[in-house]
């Protein structure tokens, strides 16, 4: 759990466009995973302000407490299961938040807790109950690539659809690259595509979402993935049928082999050798690229 330079950059960009204030909560205590070159091209893109002596001095610690406050939160609370590493609150996340947390939270960062959790529902129905209405949720979690590295990986539509399902709106879920340049892209919801967003990367993908609390729901609504919710987005069944052909088709079978045998290894030597973003991504139309340091996350 921690904060790295991309969700650092999102962090400050919701601060920038005042969507968040002067407090945040995060799940687990995160440690700061920024170099000083990464630290002072922040400084500089969202004026922090920040004295080389500074940005030396913030860059070396291990928590980010530090660098939230030069942020401009004033308050800085953190919630984890034990208190091994310092956090503020003990809380198992498998289990419900207690009354006195609920409604507490304007701003809730997740750093990378939600996929170390067992009961992934629980997690995110203890965001929705810490969060008072009005309230941002920021969570950074594996989307891709990562197997191994926590219980889950994450699909955008998780969030798509709980998100909306549960009183919140400007749901954004955004993917990026964990190789360096990074690119963000932002993922469309599938149910206003009609259709379902599958897609594979040469390198780990993070998701990055954001959601903004709109209503307080007196019980956790379970969502449906959209197409099953929508009926198959209402395809006729002669229509279900002949895209099943096709998919047994010579022609389907040898574009498959063409994709996984070359257009995929091209794209995985690109990304390695020449720095090109996440080509499996970069054409595609349900991934549209945006800028951090430029866009409205929100």
């Amino acid at each position: 759990m921690g904060i790295n330079a991309n969700e650092a950059a999102a962090i400050l960009a919701l601060k920038r466009a005042g969507q968040v204030g002067g407090e945040i909560l995060c799940l687990g205590r995160p440690e700061l995973f920024v170099g000083r070159r990464e630290l002072q091209r922040l400084n500089t893109a969202f004026e922090l302000n920040l004295s080389s002596k500074e940005v030396r001095q913030v860059s070396r610690e291990r928590f980010a407490d530090a660098f939230l406050e030069r942020c401009g939160f004033a308050k800085v609370i953190s919630l984890d299961a034990s208190a091994y590493e310092g956090a503020s609150i003990v809380h198992d996340l498998n289990l419900p938040v207690p009354p006195e947390l609920e409604g507490q939270a304007g701003f809730l960062y997740d750093g990378g807790t939600a996929e170390h959790v067992f009961d992934v529902a629980e997690v995110l129905g203890n965001v929705t109950k810490l969060l008072r209405v009005g309230g941002v949720a920021l969570i950074s979690c594996a989307a891709n690539g990562q197997c191994g590295h926590g219980f889950y990986q994450f699909s955008p539509e998780l969030f798509y659809r709980f998100f909306e399902a549960n009183g919140f709106v400007d749901v954004r879920v955004y993917l990026f690259g964990l190789m360096r340049p990074s690119r963000w892209f932002l993922a469309t919801d599938p149910r206003s595509l009609r259709k379902r967003i599958q897609f594979m990367t040469s390198e780990p993908v993070q998701a990055l979402v954001v959601a903004r609390k709109a209503e307080e729901l007196l019980n956790l609504v379970v969502p449906l993935q959209s197409d099953y919710a929508d009926l198959q987005w209402q395809a006729r069944p002669e229509e279900i049928a002949r895209t099943h052909a096709v998919w047994r088709t010579a022609g389907a079978r040898w574009r498959s082999g063409l994709r996984d045998r070359i257009v995929y290894p091209i794209g995985v030597l690109s990304r390695h050798m020449f720095g090109i973003g996440m080509p499996a991504l970069w054409r595609r139309s349900q991934f549209r690229p945006v800028d951090p340091f430029i866009d409205a996350l929100m």
